[in-house]
């Protein structure tokens, strides 16, 4: 999820192309939003995966919770389904 816009969309392609479509990637080369969060990783407990188009690298996003909270999203009420962004 787009934490400027709220868009959510594929992620990257996976690095050994084996599957992911880029639809986020794509995204930010039309909107310039930078960062996403892959919604599967929000717990209360442990940093989120959150990826920086701008930077090309995972980022630590201090304010997530204030974010997810603007999207309607209660990260003390999530529990993790994936482990990381690979």
């Amino acid at each position: 999820m787009n934490l400027t816009s709220g868009v959510i969309l594929c992620g990257r392609k996976n690095w050994d192309g084996t599957g992911g479509n880029g639809h986020a990637l794509e995204y930010y080369d039309e909107t310039r939003f930078p960062l996403a969060v892959k919604l599967g990783t929000i717990s209360p407990d442990s940093p989120a995966d959150v990826y920086s188009y701008a930077e090309n690298n995972e980022v630590l996003d201090p304010y997530l919770e204030k974010h997810l909270a603007h999207f309607g999203i209660d990260m003390s009420s999530m529990k993790k389904v994936r482990a990381t962004l690979t």
